[in-house]
């Protein structure tokens, strides 16, 4: 019966739309993203607690109808850490859409250093991306 089940599961995934985001799983995320174009930015969010931080990044996937795949958060060196990431369709489903973002908290707990990565087919479509991600970053933290 086992054997059936996992046939029939690796049938469905074979001819299934391998892009959508509710049949990516979290291991499958980086695989996905590294035949994409890629473009990332840092920055260093100020006077904003890391738990806010999260909280914007997971708000961002939302505002952007992104399908959340990654959200751990660990500590390293003493330091608070976390990654969200999301994948979607552009509004017009022609494009895939990525978004990484990592954040950092800094010796002090003052400011996050965060550092966002956009995923899409071409070079100009992850810029474009990467402009319109951080916009919205930005915005939602009233800069």
């Amino acid at each position: 019966m086992k054997r059936k089940a996992r046939a029939s599961r690796r049938r469905t995934a074979e001819y299934s739309d391998q892009w959508t985001p509710d049949r990516i799983e979290r291991e499958e995320f980086p695989r996905l993203v590294q035949s994409l174009a890629a473009r990332s930015i840092s920055f260093v969010a100020q006077e904003i607690p890391h738990e806010e931080m999260v909280m914007q990044a997971k708000f961002l996937l939302d505002r952007l109808n992104l399908h959340m795949v990654s959200d751990v958060s660990w500590y390293s060196d003493g330091l608070l850490r976390a990654e969200v990431a999301g994948w979607g369709r552009s509004a017009d489903s022609k494009k895939h859409l990525g978004v990484r973002i990592e954040m950092a908290q800094s010796h002090g707990g003052k400011s996050v250093r965060c550092r966002v990565w956009t995923f899409c087919e071409s070079d100009v479509d992850a810029s474009e991306w990467l402009m319109r991600v951080h916009e919205t970053l930005s915005v939602q933290r009233h800069i």
